[in-house]
């Protein structure tokens, strides 16, 4: 099946049979999303956008329950249980919903680091980290928006984070040597970062 090529990485085999799923039931929006999931792993943005516009059509505000069903359905979960009085089965729900939310801001401060709107990237990579604390990724651009906010100390911390948190990722020590290399005295340190950082990704 198409969800069984995608699970597998199969994922040309997978757009084959969710356009022949589309084209038998265009109006099918779990398709649509697939399909635009498969074009995304195979790098083709613009078919992954129009999918994704294609399952989003009949509720582009994402106002109704079915168009949102693992959300929504954990939310309803989670209101039985409180309802109920099983307060820690509901708290288990909610937060569980709250994780799927932290790449939301990450991905929003990705698009807004990149429009140079630094201080409303940082925010938003601050409230994700605030939900997945343990992503080194997430902490590496925490530090470049502080470093490119010129708050060279926040900077060093939040980096210092991403590198320990995942020391075998190469762009943490990168981004911490440009750190060090703009602070007075620290510039054998920042050298010794970026020789790690090649070493880590010798190819770049």
């Amino acid at each position: 099946s198409d969800l069984t090529c995608l699970a597998l990485g199969d994922t040309e085999r997978a757009i084959l049979y969710l356009r022949k799923a589309d084209q038998l039931d265009p109006y099918n929006s779990l398709v649509c999303y697939n399909l635009g999931r498969a074009y995304f792993d195979s790098g083709r943005y613009d078919q992954c956008e129009a999918a994704s516009k294609a399952a989003l059509q009949y509720d582009p505000e994402m106002v109704y329950g079915r168009t949102n069903l693992g959300l929504s359905a954990t939310v309803n979960l989670g209101l039985a249980y409180l309802n109920l009085g099983k307060l820690k089965e509901a708290e288990h729900c909610f937060r569980k919903n709250l994780l799927l939310t932290a790449s939301s801001y990450f991905n929003l401060g990705l698009s807004l680091h990149r429009q140079e709107k630094y201080e409303e990237a940082l925010q938003n990579f601050l409230r994700a980290v605030e939900l997945v604390p343990d992503d080194a990724e997430y902490w590496d651009l925490v530090g470049n928006a502080y470093l490119e906010l010129h708050q060279l100390d926040d900077a060093q911390k939040a980096l210092e984070k991403a590198v320990e948190i995942d020391h075998s990722y190469p762009l943490a020590s990168y981004d911490l040597g440009v750190v060090f290399s703009r602070m007075i005295g620290r510039e054998s340190e920042a050298m010794k970062l970026f020789k790690q950082a090649i070493t880590l990704n010798p190819e770049g």
